[in-house]
């Protein structure tokens, strides 16, 4: 089974992207984060992913955020945002198909630092990982994937000098990060490449900074100690970043059996 995330940075921009993706990796589910509208034509988006085998599950919201979860095979909604939090923006997707539970998260980025919105990310995740530790009451089989906007460690930026004042790279979200692997998780990109530097899944449209490799780690595709054992492997594809037109984001594959 190959499960992928992918921060499209607004779908109708980045459609023929999104359905390359689809067609050149033929994932089972494909989790979209910040599609950037909720108009009948980004329902109709969505709903044409149908025409070569993907249902489409969303929760969207007019010109920010919004996620979706394309998958092979028929799902249900578990929960569309989260339910212990009161929130106006779409940031939370959750779909059952069998035994295995998807979660795709479109978490806060936070900046600037000194504002309501930094509060905001730290609030958020809080009851994220909160949310998370409901579902591990029920079900064993989970996997959260999505833009976390969080750089575990200083070797996912590509300078902490730089970037030391950015929401992403706090000590606070960092440990909210950690706590939910602490219930158990295995953060597939980390596990097959370890402390290695430049490992990286997003990168600036200034400054040339796809070019250099000046980017961070922040999508992140989770799995919980009853699926570790079937990760197989997990690949970045960059070449979405780096198509006409592109997201600042590229796409992260996991493969579990």
């Amino acid at each position: 089974m190959l499960i992928s995330t992918f921060n499209v940075n607004s779908l109708k921009s980045r459609y023929d992207i999104v359905k390359e993706l689809l067609l050149i990796h033929k994932p089972d589910f494909l989790l979209l984060q910040e599609i950037k509208g909720n108009s009948d034509e980004t329902h109709q988006l969505l709903d044409s992913f149908k025409e070569i085998g993907y249902y489409s599950y969303s929760l969207l919201q007019k010109t920010y955020n919004g996620v979706a979860i394309l998958s092979k095979d028929p799902c249900e909604i578990i929960d569309s945002n989260l339910p212990n939090y009161l929130d106006e923006q779409a940031r939370l997707i959750t779909v059952k198909h069998e035994n295995l539970i998807i979660v795709n998260a479109y978490m806060p980025n936070g900046n600037p630092l000194l504002s309501d919105k930094y509060s905001y990310k730290l609030q958020w995740t809080e009851h994220f990982y909160q949310y998370i530790k409901m579902l591990l009451q029920k079900y064993e089989h989970v996997v959260i994937g999505g833009d976390f906007n969080i750089a575990p460690t200083d070797n996912d930026v590509y300078s902490m000098s730089t970037m030391k004042g950015d929401a992403i790279v706090q000590v606070e979200s960092r440990h909210l990060y950690q706590k939910i692997i602490n219930l158990g998780f295995l953060d597939s990109v980390n596990f097959k490449y370890g402390q290695q530097n430049n490992i990286y899944t997003w990168w600036d449209y200034r400054g040339d900074s796809f070019t250099k490799n000046n980017g961070a780690r922040i999508d992140h595709i989770l799995l919980s100690s009853y699926l570790s054992d079937k990760y197989r492997d997990v690949y970045i594809d960059k070449n979405a970043r780096i198509k006409e037109k592109p997201s600042d984001h590229g796409a992260v594959f996991c493969l579990i059996s």
